[in-house]
């Protein structure tokens, strides 16, 4: 079979991680080739990790251009010419860019769509962007394409509007896109001395791309209350983003000592931005917990590192990936933010969202009691790495080959 993978950039992001791991694992047993707008894409942001790639790479975006519908035209021009010299049998995208370039420019390829998060739920976007996505952008993708894959069987019941039991079955579910055996390998590996310092301290540790959506700003707010109450507690937070700045001048309007980077001293200080960091899941096992604070999450792979260190966890149960990652069945109703009292799973605890006052002091009190009380385990940690092998990008392949399979033998 021949495959074509589209997305529009390598480098940092749970859902470029997910592609390449998909491209690498169906590129065992099939002829792989990837697309994309350019290697880097969002390099003005955030970081970039390097990732390896072994298999041929196109790029739509060679030549330059200011004009966003010229750099569109171009991008269709290009992309259509890809497809008839490599005459793929299926065209896989994620994200929804890549996804609308996908199904406008089918030729004889089956036309598979991935979707990573809701749209409905993602407060980052202005509310007049989620309308024209919600009510044009998305039905249009979903409407010509051949499959919709997305990565939560809650996020699959939103987008294919469906009640009940009954999905219809152009819309499929696949989760897990992780290096279960890298993440637990590479877990606990050396880390910077002087932060390794800091897990001498009440510590909680939180990580993922620095902007509003992911929660930060609302975790910085509970831990403020938290330090009032232990002293010397210290929140380490690892990655960065377009928010960094926000972040850093909330904390410190708080009266919270900030530490940019590492510095000689890490202990003198009350919240540590750690900045971009290879394998940051080095650092959770720091931790007395892990907190997912995000707003929305499709599916968390900072949520699913965690596992891979034994690590107590919190997690917001955002729409819609951290309930499954966690374990848990997709909330029969589909309610965005079902959870209401903190919900034990066995791998963690799931959490109402964090950013409503009614909800304040009971984060609070569940943060003090995991600073106060080691609740790691070896009962834990087993079911956590159990549940990081279910997540591993080999299942994935095998289901996302099956589906693949089926689709282009019933040409």
């Amino acid at each position: 079979m021949k495959i074509l993978m589209l997305i529009t950039e390598l480098g940092y992001g749970g859902a470029e991680r997910a592609f390449l791991g998909l491209a690498a694992e169906l590129a065992k047993r099939h002829e792989v080739e990837i697309v994309l707008y350019q290697r880097h894409y969002a390099t003005g942001t955030y970081a970039q990790e390097e990732q390896p790639v072994a298999l041929p790479i196109h790029f739509l975006d060679e030549r330059g251009g200011s004009g966003r519908i010229a750099r569109w035209r171009r991008r269709l021009t290009r992309l259509r010419m890809i497809k008839d010299a490599f005459r793929p049998d299926v065209t896989v995208s994620f994200l929804t860019g890549p996804n609308l370039l996908n199904v406008l420019t089918r030729r004889r390829d089956k036309v598979v769509v991935s979707v990573r998060g809701t749209r409905r739920y993602d407060l980052s976007q202005p509310a007049c962007s989620r309308w024209a996505y919600v009510s044009t952008i998305d039905p249009l993708i979903v409407r010509r394409s051949d499959l919709v894959v997305s990565v939560s069987e809650s996020l699959t019941r939103e987008i294919s509007g469906a009640r009940g039991i009954n999905i219809p079955a152009k819309f499929k579910t696949v989760s897990g896109y992780v290096n279960a055996a890298k993440l637990v390998g590479t877990a606990c590996t050396p880390v910077e001395t002087e932060v390794e310092a800091l897990a001498q301290f009440p510590l909680i540790v939180g990580a993922g791309r620095i902007a509003p959506d992911k929660g930060f700003q609302h975790l910085i707010a509970r831990f403020a209350a938290v330090k009032r109450s232990e002293p010397n507690a210290k929140l380490l937070l690892v990655g960065d983003g377009p928010a960094m700045k926000m972040l850093v001048e909330q904390a410190c309007g708080l009266n919270l000592l900030v530490a940019d980077g590492i510095a000689d001293e890490l202990s003198q200080f009350d919240v540590i931005f750690l900045g971009f960091r290879p394998d940051p899941y080095r650092y959770y096992r720091l931790g007395r917990v892990f907190v997912l604070a995000s707003m929305t999450d499709g599916f968390p792979n900072t949520l699913a590192e965690a596992l891979a260190t034994g690590v107590p966890i919190l997690a917001v149960d955002a729409p819609w990936g951290a309930r499954e990652v966690l374990g848990l069945p997709a909330d029969p109703l589909n309610r965005p933010f079902a959870t209401l009292v903190p919900e034990e799973t066995g791998l963690g605890t799931l959490m109402p969202r964090m950013d409503r006052p009614e909800f304040a002091r009971m984060w609070e009190e569940v943060l003090l009691d995991r600073l106060h009380n080691d609740r790691r385990s070896v009962d834990q940690t087993s079911r956590q790495l159990d549940r990081l092998r279910q997540l591993d990008a080999s299942q994935a392949a095998t289901k996302w080959e099956a589906l693949l399979l089926k689709m282009v033998g019933n040409e």
